[in-house]
C-alpha cells in the first residue's frame, strides 16, 4: 500500500498543473517518497515548484502516510464493507490498540476525528501567528497554515515557504509560530495508542464525576487507568524533551543563538531540540551547530517519537526498554519490571531486535552514500543517512547535490524507515514456529 500511493503520488506530483516549471520522474518519485514516508528530505525546493494543487497532493500524500495506509484502507473496509474477516480485524485491533473487535470502528473515526481536530485548530493558531506578519494575499495565509498544520501533526516537515521556518520574516517575529508548531509536532508524535488510552481516561473520569454528582458518593478508584504503555511513553519522552531543551540552549547559546533575546533562544532551543526527533522543521541551519550538537541531533532522530505515532526512530518504547533492561542486568534481576508490572519477554527481545537492525541497517547506508558521493564531506552524507532512514527530513544541504543513485537509495532508506525494517523481513520471511524440540542450554560469554 505505501509503495502503491508513493508511485500514485510520483506520478501525480510531475503533471503540469501541478509544478510552475515542471520536474524530472527521480525528483518527484524522491518527494513522493519523502511525503508518504513523512521524512521531509526534498530536492528541490517546494516553495518555488509546486503551485496550490501540488501543494494539495503533496498535502494529502503527507496525511495519508502520517495517518498510515494500514488506517485508511482498515477505516474504508470496515466502514463501507462491513463483512471483513475475523482474522483481519483482529489484525487491525492489535495495530490500533483497541480492547475489542466491536470497538474498532470508534477507535478508528477517534483517530481520525482527533487528527482532523488537531490540525483545524492547529491550522487557525499558525494564522493567528503569521497574518500580521507574513505579505501574503489570505488565500495564500490559509494555503501556508493548513499546509504547515498538516506536516507538522504528521512529522513531515515539508513548507511551502521560501527559506522554511528559517525564513528571516518569521524569525524576526514574535516566535508565536514556532511555539504552536512544536506542539502539533508533540502531538502528532505521541503516538495512536496513547491517544485511545487519553479517551478512555477521559471517559473513566467524566463518569466517576457524574456518579459521584448524581448519587453523592464517592467511587473508588480505578484500577489501571492509564498502561504501562503510556506511561513510559509519556515519562520518556518529556525526560528527553527537557534533557534537550536545555541542553541545546546551553551549547547554542554564543552560537546559533547568538545575539537573540533570552526569550527568542529559549523558543528557538524548545523547537530545535523537539523538531529533530523526526519532524525535521529546522529554524537555524544545522550545518551550523556545533559538532558536539550534532551529535546529539542524532541521538535524537534515531531515537523518534513514540510507537504507532507519526513520528520515526526506533521509537522511544524502545528505548525506555532497552534501559530498563540494562538496569535490571545491573541489579541482577531475572525479569524486566516497571509500575508493579513484569515486561515481556517478547517486548525485551523486539526491542533489541530494533536497536540492532537500526545500527546495521545505518552502517549499511552510509558506507553504500559514502561510496557513491565521495566528493561530499562524510559529516553531511551521516547526517543525510540518519535523516533518510529514521524519517526526520533535516540535512546539512546537500540534498539536492546527490545523483540519481543516491537519490533512489535513500527512497528506499526512508521507505525501510517508514515501513519498518523488521516488519518488512517479518512480511517477506514469515513467522516460522519453533520445532517441538528442546535443545540443551549454554552461555555465550559477554562482558
Amino acid at each position: 500500500s505505501f509503495l502503491f500511493f508513493i508511485f500514485l503520488g510520483s506520478f501525480l506530483l510531475m503533471m503540469p498543473r501541478c509544478t510552475y516549471h515542471g520536474i524530472g520522474y527521480i525528483d518527484s518519485l524522491f518527494v513522493s517518497t519523502s511525503a508518504v514516508c513523512i521524512t521531509g528530505l526534498t530536492t528541490i525546493d517546494v516553495a518555488s515548484t509546486f503551485t496550490p494543487l501540488g501543494l494539495l497532493i503533496l498535502g494529502l500524500l503527507i496525511q495519508i502516510g502520517g495517518l498510515g495506509v494500514m488506517t485508511f484502507t482498515s477505516f474504508f473496509a470496515l466502514f463501507f464493507s462491513g463483512n471483513t474477516s475475523v482474522y483481519s480485524q483482529l489484525m487491525v485491533k492489535d495495530m490500533i490498540y483497541s480492547k475489542t473487535i466491536n470497538a474498532l470502528l470508534p477507535t478508528l473515526l477517534y483517530i481520525l476525528g482527533f487528527t482532523v481536530i488537531v490540525e483545524l485548530i492547529g491550522a487557525f493558531f499558525i494564522w493567528l501567528s503569521i497574518h500580521d506578519v507574513l505579505i501574503m494575499s489570505t488565500e495564500d495565509q490559509i494555503i501556508f497554515s493548513i499546509f504547515h498544520a498538516v506536516s507538522a501533526f504528521c512529522n513531515a516537515g515539508f513548507s511551502n515557504l521560501p527559506g522554511g521556518m528559517a525564513n528571516p520574516v518569521l524569525m524576526n517575529s514574535n516566535q508565536m509560530i514556532y511555539i504552536v508548531i512544536g506542539i502539533i509536532v508533540m502531538a502528532g508524535g505521541i503516538g495512536f495508542p496513547i491517544l485511545v488510552n487519553f479517551k478512555e481516561a477521559f471517559i473513566e473520569y467524566f463518569r466517576r464525576l457524574w456518579r459521584r454528582i448524581n448519587h453523592g458518593t464517592k467511587i473508588g478508584r480505578s484500577v489501571h487507568i492509564w498502561n504501562v504503555n503510556t506511561k513510559i511513553a509519556l515519562y520518556t519522552t518529556l525526560i528527553i524533551f527537557a534533557v534537550s531543551t536545555v541542553v541545546f540552549f546551553i551549547l547554542e547559546r554564543n552560537n546559533t543563538l547568538a545575539g537573540m533575546s533570552l526569550y527568542d533562544s529559549i523558543v528557538q532551543s524548545f523547537f530545535n531540540s523537539t523538531t529533530p526527533r523526526s519532524s525535521g522543521f529546522v529554524s537555524v541551519n544545522p550545518a551550523n551547530f556545533l559538532n558536539v550538537t550534532l551529535v546529539i541531533v542524532l541521538f535524537l532522530m534515531w531515537i523518534g517519537g513514540a510507537s504507532q505515532s507519526t513520528a520515526g526512530g526506533v521509537k522511544v518504547n524502545t528505548f525506555a526498554l532497552i534501559l530498563l533492561n540494562l538496569k535490571s542486568i545491573i541489579l541482577g534481576k531475572d525479569h524486566v519490571t516497571v509500575y508493579d508490572r513484569t515486561i515481556a519477554v517478547g517486548s525485551i527481545r523486539r526491542a533489541n531486535a530494533v536497536v540492532a537492525i537500526s545500527i546495521v541497517s545505518y552502517t549499511i547506508y552510509s558506507v553504500i552514500l559514502l561510496l557513491l558521493e565521495p566528493q561530499l564531506p562524510a559529516k553531511s552524507v551521516l547526517f543525510e543517512t540518519s535523516s533518510a532512514l529514521f524519517t526526520v527530513g533535516s540535512s546539512l544541504g546537500i540534498t539536492s547535490e546527490l545523483g540519481m543513485s543516491s537519490k533512489i537509495v535513500l527512497c528506499t532508506a526512508m521507505f525501510l524507515g517508514r515501513v519498518g525494517i523488521i516488519s518488512l523481513l517479518i512480511g517477506v520471511t514469515g513467522n516460522r514456529h519453533d520445532y517441538p524440540v528442546k535443545y540443551p542450554t549454554e552461555n555465550i560469554i559477554i562482558n
